[in-house]
Formats: structure tokens, C-alpha cells, sequence
């Protein structure tokens, strides 16, 4: 079993920032939307109201205290141009004396100006601003609406997360649950710090080598689930509200029903379990037939379940009655697999154009994200560059990075592993690379290196939220395949089929005891690579393959070109595929002749008959977080 590890990353050292210090950041063009679309529901509150839960709080910001400058250097410090003097001001002959009104005017005007003056030296040079507000993004409106309501009751970001990913497992469970698992990047502003945490399922103890073709409704493809474990390891570290109040948040959606998403209404159709067991039927086939899109149903046996986990903890899942009921519904599983640890860890970090992105680390994809990036870097690109030329550019370095990535796996007794992260987010390496793109042709498969095959579900669900208490925090959970392994236990989990994602061929994501298979996942935040003053941004995405292809486009958008948020998400997407090398594009109409051209350079390119990925993002500047939902979810 891989030992947890707790480091974090701190980003730069910095003065230190009282919790009610103003600032502001440079603004970026104008988004075309309004700030937080449909579906994307944003919290606010006044700060008379935030201070009086937080009494704290007043006490210190009452304290008159030296506003820090923007050096750290210690003599720095000593610059500000209030001193302490200990001379009587009424002892010399002047006007003030014979004029006591006069006295506290001038007084107070002083005072007022010296403020004034810090104020604004504040702003262009203290640390970042607290937020009065906040911002919740998941892929169904009824779970956005949960974590809202744990900010409006002065619940921490962290906690506001935990409650919609709980909430996302009932009304999504073909793609979420307590049967699966995720992992999440939580970064405080205030202290600059972030830390990954990863509750990605692990192999049991009856491990054995599971092909990439196996049975997906077969129990020996159930790995041992870390989604509830996970969720409360972060709830200890930067929780507010008390665990089972939170729990209890999203079982109350269980209990009194929910509205049936077009999303889910599309899974059920396509539903993959083929002859489904009679707990499912209940579950699914309430009334004979299955849930329609904006049918009420509920899932009272999840919230019985859900009451337990937020009364006991993680002992309701991992020590339980419930345990060996998983236990039986696999026929694989045994008692000492739930010995369950989560991993906490630095993410991986790299630049670009002036931006810090912080992703995760194997066995996840945000490897494979930054050496795109890496190499695009190298090219220079911006608004002005030919949007043609861009698109054959990052199907290049998508090629050398999805082909190097697919090497990856667990790094526990795998220091080659660690050797290949470093390797791929090395800014020399990318300059090898990069002389190795030609501007006016593609090349085969063989030029790029050695490609693994990756088997990984496209189901995924993604959370991001950006609350009041100056966090950012996402996340993305999966059972792997939509429905996962289609075995539900009777307390009515649905357990995960993440032993697919293990490769026989390959000497890192080999199944192995406690190991976790390579994924898709990679959540992603961007903050600027010196100082505050610049880009915030948290963003998710899903569709397993095209995860990191989407991302790079978005990012490329944002950072590179310079559009606002909803233009760089909503921009027609390419998909570069492996194996077979071939590249699909969306839109037949707008991307004509980006096809000609690419086809021109030697590229197969194809039409895709579905959209590529879906991307979350929250974006923060100035006092304001604005955030924009894919139009590509349903």
C-alpha cells in the first residue's frame, strides 16, 4: 500500500497579508457573457455579515497593523512613513493649541490621508484580495445549488465541494459515486499553498493482470473505492462545517427527489449492464420503464447510507456491514482492502507565458497536459498567429506528449515513473522536441515514440468552486465506464471497473497490490508565475481522452490568444488520436478548412460524431469570479 505523504507546495514566499486587505488585479478582455452562466450558481454576502460569524476575524483586522510592501526583504519592511515619535505636539507654539476642534480635524484628516495612502499602496502590491463571494460548478444544477447553499451558511470552499460531490453520485451515478473515486487540487490564496489529493481506486489484494478487452460487468474489474475517503481527508484538512452536516447537505437531495438531467436520461438509454440485476431494475426502472429526463425520483436507500457515512465517518464504508456487502458483490474482495489510504501530495507544476499551472501527478494525465503546453510555448504563439498553422502545431506536440504519457503509472516502487514526470514537464526537453515539428508535414506514429495503449471510461464528473474564504478548489471523480462495473450492491452502490485501466504491456501500470491505474484526470489551476497580479483560474474536464487535448486548447485560448472565457471554451475543439493517428474535428461548417489544410500536411482528419470534451472553468479577477459551463454538456 503507498504511504501518505502530506508536503505542500508553497509558491514563492511573499509579506505576510492581513485577512482584510484590499487589492486588485489587472482586468483581461471582457468576457461577452454575463458572469456565471446558466447552471453556475454564485454566492455573495455583505461583510458586515461575514464579520459577525467570524469574531475572530474582527478582533485581528480591528489591530492597527504595517501594511506589508512588495519586497520581502526584511529592511523593506521598515519603510513605511509612519513613525513612532515620542515628542509632545502640543509643546511647540502653533495654532493647534489654541484651537481644540482644530486639533481633531487635523488629526483626523491625517489620519484619513495616511490610510488612503496605504490603501493604495495596498492595492497595487499586497497579497490577493478576500472574495465576498463565490462560485459553485458541477454538472447538475440541483448539486451546484447544495454547495451554494453550505457558502451561504458560512461553509468553507473545501466543504461546499465535498457536499456537491456526494450530491453528483446520486443524480449522476453513471459517471460519480461512493463506489468510485477522483482527485482534487485545493490552493489557498492566502497562504499561497496547494496540495493534491488523490483518492484514485486502488488494486485489491487478489490483483492479477486484467486485459484491456475483459468483461466490464465482471467483479475482478472493481477496484477497492476511495471516494469517501478521500472526500473526508480533505474535509479534515479545510473543512468549516461540521462532516455529517455536509453529508447530510447532499443526502437530503436523495431523500426528497430530484429531477431526472437530460444527461442521465441519455445514459440510461445506452445503458451497458445488459441483463440488469433486480436491484438496479428498482433503481433505474421504477415503474417499469426507465427514468425520464424531468421525472422525479428518488434514491431513498442512498441517503440511509449516506445518514450512516455522516454520523461514523469513512468507518460506515470501510468497517462495516457495508464493506462486506461490497466484499460479496464482487467475489473477489476481502476485509483488508478497505485498509484504504489517501495520498497527499504536491502537484506538478511548469509555466507558461508568465502563468504557474499546477496539475496532478501521475499516475494521472497532468503530465501529459504541461508537455503540450511546454513545447506550444516554444512556438510563440498568439492572437495573431494563423489559426490553421496552431491547430497542425498542437496536434505535433499532443503526438510526443499522449505517446510519452502513456508510459506512465503508479510511481510506488516505480522510480522510472518519477524519472519520465520530470522529464516530460523539462523545458529542455520541449526544446528537443520542438526541433523535431515540421511546420509543413506530419510524420508516423514511429517519430513520436513508443504509445501504451490507454484504457480508460470516458464518464467523469467535475466539480470547481472558488468561495469567500479565498480558495480554489477542483475536482474530478469516476467510476471509470459509465455505470462503472454494473454491480450494485443492495445498500444501492455502484462500484467502479477502474482494474480496466491497468495494461498488461506495460512495465509502469502493470496491476500490482494498493497500485492506482493510470488516468485521464487532470484538474488544473493557473495562478501568476511571480507576484498576485494576473490569471486565476480552476478548470476540470472529462471525456477521458480528449481531457488533455481540450484543456490544451482552452489553456491555448486563454493564456495565448488572449480571448475571454466563454469564447476559449466554447471555440471548436480538435481531438488527436493515437492509435490510430488520426485527428477529429467538430464542426464541418467552421472548420472546412483547417481539415484541407491539415489534410494538405499529410494528417488523416476525420469528422467527429460527438462532441470533444467539456471543460468547467472559473476564472477570478479584480472582485469578480466569473464562470462558463461547456455548451457541449447537455
Amino acid at each position: 500500500m503507498a504511504e501518505e505523504t502530506s508536503s505542500d507546495s508553497t509558491l514563492g514566499a511573499f509579506s505576510p497579508v492581513d485577512y482584510m486587505s484590499i487589492t486588485s488585479f489587472p482586468r483581461l478582455p471582457e468576457d461577452g457573457g454575463t458572469p456565471g452562466e446558466p447552471g453556475s450558481r454564485g454566492v455573495s454576502r455583505s461583510a458586515e455579515e461575514t464579520l459577525a460569524a467570524e469574531p475572530e476575524d474582527v478582533l485581528k483586522s480591528a489591530k492597527l497593523q504595517q501594511l506589508p510592501s512588495s519586497s520581502t526583504e526584511p529592511d523593506s519592511l521598515d519603510s513605511s512613513p509612519l513613525r513612532l515619535t515620542r515628542s509632545d505636539p502640543f509643546s511647540k507654539d502653533c495654532l493647534c493649541r489654541r484651537d481644540g476642534l482644530t486639533v481633531i480635524v487635523t488629526a483626523c484628516l491625517t489620519f484619513a490621508i495616511a490610510v488612503t495612502i496605504a490603501l493604495i499602496v495596498q492595492i497595487h502590491v499586497g497579497g490577493p484580495q478576500v472574495r465576498q463571494g463565490g462560485i459553485v460548478i458541477s454538472d447538475a444544477k440541483v448539486c451546484e445549488e447544495v454547495g451554494v447553499t453550505i457558502l451561504e451558511q458560512l461553509g468553507s470552499s473545501v466543504d461546499a465541494l465535498v457536499a456537491v460531490a456526494l450530491c453528483m453520485g446520486i443524480v449522476h451515478p453513471h459517471s460519480t459515486g461512493l463506489g468510485g473515486g477522483g482527485v482534487m487540487l485545493v490552493h489557498d490564496l492566502k497562504e499561497n499553498k496547494t496540495q493534491f489529493i488523490d483518492f484514485w481506486p486502488v488494486a485489491p489484494a487478489w490483483v492479477r493482470l486484467v486485459g484491456q478487452h475483459a468483461n466490464a460487468s465482471d467483479g475482478d474489474n472493481v477496484a477497492v473505492p476511495g471516494l469517501v475517503k478521500g472526500l473526508y481527508e480533505a474535509h479534515l484538512r479545510y473543512g468549516r462545517m461540521p462532516w455529517s452536516d455536509v453529508v447530510t447537505a447532499a443526502a437530503k437531495v436523495a431523500k426528497e427527489g430530484f429531477n431526472v438531467t437530460s444527461e442521465f436520461a441519455t445514459a440510461l438509454k445506452s445503458l451497458p449492464c445488459g441483463d440488469m440485476s433486480q436491484k438496479m431494475k428498482d433503481v433505474f426502472q421504477p415503474n417499469g420503464r426507465l427514468l425520464q429526463a424531468g421525472e422525479l425520483a428518488y434514491r431513498k436507500d442512498l441517503a440511509d447510507l449516506m445518514e450512516e457515512i455522516a454520523r461514523r465517518g469513512p468507518d460506515a464504508f470501510y468497517n462495516s456491514n457495508l464493506t462486506q456487502e461490497m466484499i460479496e458483490s464482487t467475489g473477489k474482495m476481502a476485509i483488508e482492502d478497505f485498509n484504504y489510504t489517501v495520498l497527499v501530495q504536491a502537484p506538478i507544476t511548469s509555466s507558461y507565458q508568465g502563468n504557474l499551472l499546477l496539475t496532478a501527478p501521475a499516475p494521472h494525465a497532468g503530465a501529459m497536459l504541461l508537455s503540450t503546453l511546454n513545447i506550444l510555448e516554444r512556438f510563440n504563439l498568439s492572437a495573431s498567429s494563423d489559426g490553421n498553422l496552431t491547430a497542425h502545431l498542437l496536434i505535433e506536440a499532443l503526438k510526443f506528449a499522449l505517446a510519452q504519457g502513456s508510459n506512465l503509472g503508479d510511481p510506488t516502487d516505480t522510480p522510472l515513473v518519477d524519472e519520465l514526470v520530470q522529464n516530460m514537464t523539462s523545458k529542455a526537453r520541449a526544446a528537443r522536441l520542438q526541433a523535431e515539428i515540421d511546420e509543413s508535414q506530419t510524420f508516423d506514429e514511429d517519430h513520436y515514440g513508443l504509445f501504451q495503449p490507454i484504457y480508460s471510461g470516458k464518464e467523469a464528473s467535475q466539480v470547481v468552486v472558488m468561495g469567500p474564504d479565498n480558495f480554489m478548489v477542483t475536482m474530478s471523480s469516476s467510476l471509470n465506464t459509465a455505470f462503472g462495473s454494473c454491480i450494485m450492491t443492495q445498500s444501492g452502490i455502484l462500484l467502479n471497473s477502474e482494474m480496466l485501466n491497468f495494461n498488461t504491456t506495460s512495465q509502469a501500470n502493470k496491476a500490482r497490490v494498493g497500485h492506482r491505474p493510470l488516468s485521464w484526470l487532470a484538474p488544473v489551476l493557473v495562478q501568476p508565475a511571480k507576484g498576485y497580479c494576473g490569471t486565476y483560474l480552476a478548470l476540470g474536464s472529462s471525456k477521458g481522452p480528449h481531457v488533455v487535448s481540450s484543456l490544451s486548447q482552452v489553456l491555448l485560448e486563454l493564456l495565448s490568444m488572449n480571448d475571454n472565457l466563454s469564447k476559449s471554451v466554447n471555440a471548436r475543439r480538435l481531438y488527436s488520436q493515437s492509435v490510430p493517428p488520426t485527428v477529429y474535428l467538430e464542426d464541418k461548417l467552421v472548420q472546412a478548412s483547417m481539415k484541407a489544410f491539415l489534410v494538405s500536411l499529410g494528417h488523416e482528419v476525420e469528422w467527429s460524431t460527438e462532441p470533444i470534451g467539456r471543460v468547467y472553468s472559473a476564472l477570478w479577477l479584480n472582485d469578480d469570479i466569473t464562470s462558463f459551463k461547456d455548451t457541449r454538456a447537455l
